[in-house]
């Protein structure tokens, strides 16, 4: 497995931190969870996680998706390109 570096914001480290420590497993492992997840999401159930409105919590009934045209993705400014 070679090492992919990520930045994150302070409130999203934050949050992956708590769960890591909740569910006591790596921050690794919390970022390998929730990007294999967003891809299931796209890839077998064909949800683009993008057009929702807001995710919901486990459990809540499934967000709707938001009318209108996709909003354009804006990049972090970083080392690397975007897609």
């Amino acid at each position: 497995m070679d090492p992919i570096p990520v930045r994150l914001p302070e409130d999203l480290q934050a949050r992956v931190d708590a769960l890591s420590k909740e569910l006591s497993i790596s921050r690794s492992s919390v970022l390998r969870l929730a990007i294999q997840q967003w891809l299931d999401a796209v890839e077998l159930r064909g949800i683009n996680p993008m057009l929702m409105e807001q995710a919901s919590p486990v459990g809540a009934e499934t967000p709707q998706k938001v009318s209108g045209p996709p909003k354009k993705i804006v990049y972090p400014k970083g080392r690397g390109k975007a897609p």
